[in-house]
């Protein structure tokens, strides 16, 4: 009797000890439970967002509330032709709010920024304010999208912001291109402001030719580097435009990529050994109509080996007639023949 009473005990003790192990695979300290994963499941989403006519989005930022601003332009909603386009989502891409600003013709959002404030930096450029045909226009709101000032840069003719960063003294830092003031027909546009806006100084940097800035960035030096395209200078057509400053905009050094034929630098970043990387377009190396181009620069915007190599191995495609407006080349386009290469419809 005994011994039947020990064998449902033992039988019994075995069965508690094998259901707590299995409980314990798949637990918090999990050991190799195939069903429960301790991991976050990403979050993935596509939206849309726009009415029924053109609208476009530039530019986007994660916020720290883990949501999304992005800024662009709409001809569905706002006062004018075009106005400037902001949108804040929740993490899951669902829109919060939408915010349009802009006067009675042609206005446009290029980049923007969550600032430290919580709030946001647009920069772009307008038809509807400032002295001439087009004007670098910054925005700046608060948390909830509220325009809390606008300022207008810029002079007679074409003029237009691209990117705008917040510089660590709490001012701005933007970069573009003028038709007004420096050498070319087109020439690198560099304005300083301060905290409320106020330009506090301005630089152009380029050639007899067109020249332009895409992106800026403060380096760690406190000066800044800045990344567009070059008529003026280098091998080919256009070439990658690669210009360091010190904090006051002085040029310390600049920089040539490229090939024979069409090269173009988007966006610059310093990275953490001190140089930087350049991401672009090139036409004249790789071996599609056109390729991404990623450029590693040392400290003072010499290549590396890895560009070097492609110095060897031209594009196969080399005056084949590469069509620039090719990512949009199924829109209409709706712009007179005068207007810049750098207009909204033909970027």
């Amino acid at each position: 009797m005994q011994s039947a009473f020990l064998k449902r005990f033992l039988a019994s003790l075995f069965f508690i000890v094998l259901l707590l192990s299995l409980q314990g695979c798949g637990g918090r300290g999990g050991g190799r439970g195939p069903s429960v994963s301790s991991t976050p499941t990403e979050s993935t989403f596509e939206k849309t967002f726009g009415g029924t006519h053109w609208d476009a989005g530039r530019s986007v930022q994660q916020t720290r509330d883990g949501g999304y601003i992005i800024v662009g332009d709409t001809e569905s909603f706002g006062q004018g032709e075009a106005d400037v386009y902001l949108i804040k989502t929740d993490a899951k891409g669902k829109k919060l709010w939408e915010r349009t600003f802009g006067g009675t013709k042609n206005d446009w959002g290029k980049s923007v920024q969550q600032t430290r404030d919580g709030g946001y930096i647009i920069v772009g450029y307008t038809e509807s304010f400032g002295q001439g045909e087009a004007d670098v226009y910054l925005i700046k709101t608060n948390a909830k999208g509220k325009k809390l000032w606008e300022r207008t840069f810029g002079d007679t003719d074409w003029d237009a912001g691209f990117s705008v960063q917040q510089t660590r003294d709490g001012g701005y830092i933007i970069a573009g291109y003028t038709y007004s003031f420096g050498q070319g027909g087109t020439d690198v546009y560099l304005i300083k402001t301060n905290a409320k806006g106020k330009k506090l100084w301005e630089r152009t940097f380029g050639g007899t030719k067109n020249d332009w800035g895409n992106s800026v960035q403060q380096t760690r030096d406190g000066g800044y580097i800045i990344v567009g395209e070059t008529l003026s200078f280098g091998q080919g057509g256009r070439d990658v435009y690669l210009i360091k400053t010190d904090a006051k905009g002085k040029k310390l050094w600049e920089r040539t990529f490229g090939g024979t034929d069409w090269d173009d630098g988007f966006s610059v970043q310093q990275t953490r050994d001190g140089g930087y990387i350049i991401v672009g377009v090139t036409d004249s190396f790789g071996q599609g109509e056109a390729d991404v181009y990623l450029i590693k620069t040392d400290a003072e915007g010499n290549i590396l080996k890895s560009e070097k190599s492609l110095r060897e191995a031209p594009n196969p495609n080399i005056g084949k007639g590469f069509n620039r407006n090719r990512s949009i080349s199924s829109l209409p386009d709706l712009t007179p023949s005068s207007e810049p290469l750098h207009h909204p419809r033909r970027r």
